[in-house]
């Protein structure tokens, strides 16, 4: 019933629920319970983009910087395709005036530029690319210069074929009871539908309608208030259909705004993608001025240096800080004591009776006192006691 998916396109994070009251809900225990900040919208809508006139044009790709340089020439038309047709690619290139091992790199090239449209910036559809003639240099031409020149040529024709956007279009299934058809069906045109058919069922009728996606967006809510809870409907991608000019310029004004958007979010450190919040509880390392990357200092009651975590869970965190544990509060020190760069006081040893260090006192060093029982009774006996 709750699905997330990210969409590839867009990079947006999509949650489908059951309603809208479900999706609220959710929202709202990630805020509350995980304290993530959600920006929460409408879903960006997969517009698309295509060309409606026929033009002939041309390019000569020209670079020279020392040594062998990059040539291309490449004559070409671009004319409209049938819809669903996508983009198609054909030479006629006649007399050997471009080399059949180029003529792919400039499908590629053009190919690569297709994500891209000229007008708002979403993918282009449906066109076809014709290859007609060109020119090369024996020494300067290659692949990559045939790609080069492909790619600005893209560029440089696409705008002159008087580009449309085009927006999805859903094939919509409504029922509702027959008190209500009239309603709905004035709601359905003040949302760009188109009604197709009507047909009485036992209970309540059926309303088929091709409603573009971008009004569609909270369409269950108002649904269910204008028929009082007993209305529902159900909707399927049909088609791409051309977008009016007054929702052309709002298009480009929200893509505009979102782009803005993305630029004013902070980059993650390891993706170095944009993020809507810091994850400043999960970071484990900082960075100090002058002394690069270094590790956070231990918690208090954590786990002392030189102690096992078997023994600390044992002992418990008490111990480590009480008199008689081994944390830095039995020592005396602070908690910054027992951090691993930082410096331990030195212990010297003295001798039996008190005196110098061992390593300090003139002459052969003395055995200090036996440190376990088992060397202690073999003194003894060696002693005769």
């Amino acid at each position: 019933s709750f699905h997330v998916e990210v969409d590839e396109e867009s990079g947006d994070t999509i949650m489908k629920g059951m309603g809208e009251l479900h999706l609220d809900i959710k929202v709202d225990i990630l805020k509350r319970t995980h304290g993530v900040e959600a920006d929460v919208g409408k879903p960006q809508v997969a517009y698309r983009e295509t060309i409606t006139q026929t033009v002939s044009d041309s390019y000569t790709h020209k670079k020279q910087t020392g040594g062998s340089g990059q040539f291309a020439k490449i004559d070409y038309t671009v004319e409209p395709g049938e819809p669903g047709s996508g983009f198609l690619f054909e030479s006629k290139v006649t007399g050997g005036n471009v080399p059949k091992e180029y003529i792919p790199s400039v499908e590629k090239g053009f190919k690569s530029q297709i994500d891209k449209g000229p007008l708002v910036g979403f993918p282009l559809l449906d066109f076809k690319l014709i290859l007609t003639d060109g020119g090369f240099h024996a020494v300067d031409s290659s692949q990559m210069a045939f790609e080069a020149a492909a790619r600005a040529a893209f560029r440089q024709t696409m705008p002159k074929c008087s580009p449309q956007l085009l927006e999805p279009v859903m094939k919509v299934d409504v029922f509702v009871p027959e008190d209500n058809v009239g309603d709905v069906i004035g709601d359905l045109n003040r949302r760009r539908g188109m009604i197709k058919s009507q047909e009485q069922g036992p209970t309540n009728v059926r309303i088929k309608a091709d409603v573009p996606l971008a009004e569609m967006f909270g369409y269950i809510g108002d649904l269910r208030s204008t028929t009082s809870g007993r209305g529902q409907f159900s909707m399927e991608f049909s088609h791409y259909s051309p977008v009016p000019n007054n929702i052309v310029e709002k298009v480009k004004e929200e893509v505009k705004a979102r782009e803005e958007q993305r630029k004013e979010l902070p980059l993650s450190p390891h993706t170095r993608r944009p993020r809507s919040f810091r994850h400043e509880r999960h970071n484990h390392r900082l960075r100090l001025p002058g002394r690069g990357l270094r590790r956070r200092l231990p918690r208090a009651g954590g786990r002392p240096r030189g102690l096992r975590r078997d023994e600390h869970d044992a002992r418990g965190p008490e111990a480590a800080r009480g008199p008689g544990g081994r944390g830095p509060a039995a020592r005396g020190g602070r908690l910054g004591d027992h951090h691993p760069r930082a410096p331990r006081p030195r212990r010297r040893r003295l001798r039996a009776d008190g005196g110098v260090p061992q390593r300090d006192a003139p002459g052969p060093p003395t055995r200090g006192p036996p440190r376990h029982r088992s060397e202690q009774a073999r003194g003894e006996r060696q002693a005769g006691l």
